[in-house]
């Protein structure tokens, strides 16, 4: 039985495999297989695809071949490493793709008229569009260039009869522009960088979907697993897939139900020590014992996946792991954070290195340019840390001013004294009605201090800033049952947590107008009837001196930061 099989997948969903099945539409990737379509199919002649170590460039290239598949009128011919031991080998390859004909001992010159003549039969005679995709092109050798600058000659009046496309590491743009007559050929030139943090949250919930599990599968990961996962990765889908299948496994191993920030941030320490190129044989003997017990009680096994925690006073606090029985030390934390920067996945030929040279040219292949970075660089994001192990805590903290003239100056809600038991996740949960990817890079941004969300300390000052959020279109009157409001988000956090849990859930809408921030907390979802809502009044424990009303109208002017209706 296969270990995806716990989890209820038909297939592994992290397979390194260049599988068009789950090949993700992220924009830049849809972006770039659309232009390459384009370009084919209007006869353009050639196009170069550019990225670095693990950017999507082969699972690009096979979802190609596949849409490309479906139009009878476009043959598609692949040459998936053009590595060869001479110039001659690379026609005889390119012959023998083009043509479906042995190439056998025939010359250099015979090869071509071969070529040439297949080019025009199905081009001229047959109308069809004949396309060469050649994957790893780096690999060509520099004097081969020619033969496939001669091919492109090979031209109508009106288009090319053959269209190339390449899809490269970024070093083969030194090599093209070694050849000028080339490279006035390249019709359609795209680079591929990493993914954005949304992309590769989009990414890894379409994998999990694609993989045929149940509906909460998508919810396997944690928000603050994806987050960290990104930050390990750079965004770079080959080494978001190799950690992300380490994590599955860490997590059936260590009898979980979801991934969290923990699991990988384990994963990523192991990988850095090299435990995950060579599995511990315990990993193995466990999986092994796992996957055994599940087959003989299959006919009454059931994997339950829990979804994410809806009540924010339940989000567990998240640490990071430590080793067992031994209490987590500042400077374990900080292995562990800059652990989950360096996070690089171990090539083959790495495991096959047998001296020093090898295994430092295979990690410079895998190392990624800054240049590549879509998201805020870590630097602007988050505080450096000391060499004592502490995060710099309210040295970098904008000043806040009593009067509210920060508005405008800094954008920001307020200030939040985090008490024991709170996390992050937990805090926006409560101010802003939701936990999302984008307003927790917000958030971060806005705390420079904080090295990792589950580092946040008793007696920690976090910003929030103010992040407008959308309201839910609704008709009609409605109205809520007011509790209290305050004029700063310290003091309407502080009444919320002293607000007793068997009365009725109690919510706080921060809002802005007349350039000021107010901080209303209301009683649960509004309601239609008035009646209905001074019933509801009537349960607010009097004890506490609450000075309840009922209304149905909002400032004019608002801006809301937490949705009113939800």
């Amino acid at each position: 039985m296969e270990y995806y099989s716990i989890l209820n997948f038909d297939r592994e969903p992290f397979s390194n495999s260049p599988d068009p099945r789950f090949f993700f539409h992220s924009r830049q990737h849809h972006e770039c297989l659309n232009k390459i379509e384009i370009s084919i199919r209007l006869k353009r002649g050639l196009c170069v695809i550019l990225g670095e170590v693990g950017t999507g460039k082969s699972t690009l290239c096979r979802e190609l071949i596949r849409r490309l598949a479906e139009d009878d009128m476009i043959s598609t011919h692949l040459i998936m490493d053009p590595l060869y031991a001479s110039d001659s080998r690379f026609l005889s390859a390119v012959s023998e793709a083009v043509t479906g004909i042995d190439a056998g001992d025939a010359d250099e010159w015979t090869l071509k008229e071969r070529i040439k003549h297949h080019l025009f039969q199905e081009g001229v005679e047959k109308g069809r569009t004949v396309t060469l995709i050649i994957d790893e092109g780096q690999k060509i050798r520099e004097t081969s260039l020619e033969f496939l600058r001669e091919f492109l000659n090979y031209e109508t009046n009106d288009h090319k009869l053959v269209q190339i496309v390449i899809f490269a590491q970024s070093e083969f743009a030194d090599m093209v522009n070694k050849f000028p007559n080339f490279a006035d050929r390249v019709n359609l030139t795209y680079r591929l960088g990493p993914l954005s943090l949304r992309d590769t949250a989009r990414m890894i919930r379409s994998r999990l979907a694609l993989s045929g599990g149940q509906a909460k599968s998508a919810e396997l990961f944690t928000p603050l697993a994806l987050w960290a996962i990104h930050r390990a990765t750079k965004g770079y889908p080959r080494r978001i897939i190799h950690l992300c299948h380490h994590c599955l496994l860490t997590m059936i191993i260590q009898n979980k139900t979801r991934v969290g920030a923990r699991i990988v941030a384990f994963c990523v320490r192991h990988h850095r020590e090299g435990r995950l190129s060579a599995p511990p044989r315990r990993l193995f003997a466990g999986l092994a014992a796992i996957l055994l017990a599940v087959a003989v009680a299959i006919p009454t096994y059931h994997w339950v996946v829990r979804g994410p925690a809806s009540n924010p006073d339940t989000v567990a606090a998240l640490t990071l792991p430590v080793v067992e029985g031994e209490p987590a030390t500042a400077g374990q934390k900080n292995e562990k954070l800059r652990a989950l920067e360096t996070f690089r996945p171990v090539p083959a030929q790495i495991e096959a290195a047998t001296d020093e040279n090898q295994v430092a040219l295979s990690h410079k292949e895998e190392s990624a340019p800054d240049d590549f970075l879509e998201e805020t660089p870590a630097g602007e994001v988050f505080a450096p840390e000391d060499e004592g192990g502490t995060t710099q805590s309210t040295a970098q903290e904008p000043a806040l001013n009593p009067d509210q003239g920060m508005f405008q100056k800094d954008g920001l809600l307020g200030v939040v004294t985090v008490l024991p038991g709170e996390t992050i996740s937990s805090l926006m949960q409560r101010i802003y009605g939701a936990f999302t990817l984008a307003a927790m890079e917000r958030v971060l941004r806005a705390n420079p201090q904080v090295g990792h969300p589950d580092t946040i300390l008793r007696g920690d000052r976090l910003h929030f800033p103010a992040i407008p959020a959308p309201v839910s279109q609704q008709t009609g009157t409605w109205h809520w049952v007011q509790i209290a409001e305050t004029e700063t988000l310290q003091s309407a956090v502080t009444l919320l947590r002293g607000y007793p849990t068997g009365a009725p859930p109690a919510l706080l809408v921060p809002f802005s107008t007349n350039r000021e921030y107010k901080f209303r907390i209301v009683l649960g979802q509004p309601v239609r009837s008035r009646d209905e809502a001074v019933r509801l009044q009537s349960l607010v424990p009097r004890d506490r001196g609450y000075e309840t009303l009922v209304f149905n109208q909002w400032p004019q002017d608002a801006v809301f930061y937490a949705d009113p209706y939800r």
